[in-house]
C-alpha cells in the first residue's frame, strides 16, 4: 500500500507574520482548501497544534487506493498529508502528536471517510503564534446522517510551550454543541 504523497516543497522563504493564518478553508463547492503557500511555512510546534484538530475532525479523508473495505486500513487525510504526517491515526502521525504534545494527544483519532452519512468536517481553521503561545481556531459542522440533523460549532484551543520540543493545552473555548 503506498504512503500519502507528503509535502515536498523546496525550501522556501517565509515571509514575516502578522496576525493569524488561515490555513484551510471551505470553498463554494465545500470542498476543504489548504494555502499551500503558509503549510510549508508553519514551525514544527505549528504544525503539531494544527495536526492536533486535524485528529478529531474529517479533513476530507478517504481510505487509501486498494484499500479492502472489509477491514480497511490506511486512510488519506488531506490536512495530515499536507502536514507531511502520513496516513490518517497511524505511526507517523500518532508519533508526532506524542513528541510534541505527550499525554495531551486526543483520546480519540477520526478516521471516517467524507462519504460516511454521519460525520463532523473541518469548515475553517486558522492559527496566530502569540509570544510562546500557539492559539488555533477552527469551525467544524457535525451531521447525523439524512433525515438527521446538521449544525455548526467552533472551538479556540491554546497551546503553550512547555520547551523547546513541547506544548501543552494550555485552554480550550468550544462555542454550540459539539
Amino acid at each position: 500500500m503506498a504512503a500519502p504523497p507528503e509535502s515536498s516543497a523546496a525550501p522556501r522563504v517565509c515571509p514575516p507574520r502578522i496576525g493569524p493564518i488561515k490555513l484551510a478553508w471551505s470553498d463554494a463547492s465545500y470542498h476543504l482548501v489548504l494555502d499551500d503557500a503558509a503549510l510549508p511555512c508553519l514551525s514544527d510546534a505549528e504544525r503539531a497544534a494544527a495536526a492536533y484538530v486535524g485528529t478529531t475532525i474529517g479533513t476530507e479523508c478517504e481510505w487509501a487506493e486498494g484499500t479492502d473495505l472489509a477491514a480497511p486500513e490506511h486512510m488519506n487525510c488531506k490536512l495530515t498529508t499536507a502536514l507531511g504526517l502520513g496516513f490518517q491515526c497511524e505511526a507517523k502521525h500518532k508519533g508526532f502528536l506524542v513528541a510534541w504534545l505527550g499525554d495531551d494527544i486526543p483520546a480519540q483519532c477520526a478516521r471516517i471517510p467524507t462519504t460516511a452519512f454521519s460525520q463532523t468536517a473541518l469548515v475553517e481553521l486558522s492559527l496566530r503564534k502569540e509570544s510562546r503561545a500557539i492559539v488555533v481556531s477552527y469551525k467544524a459542522v457535525t451531521t447525523t446522517g439524512p433525515g438527521g440533523e446538521a449544525w455548526s460549532w467552533s472551538e479556540t484551543i491554546g497551546f503553550q510551550e512547555k520547551g523547546p520540543d513541547a506544548l501543552k493545552i494550555a485552554y480550550r473555548k468550544p462555542v454550540g454543541k459539539r
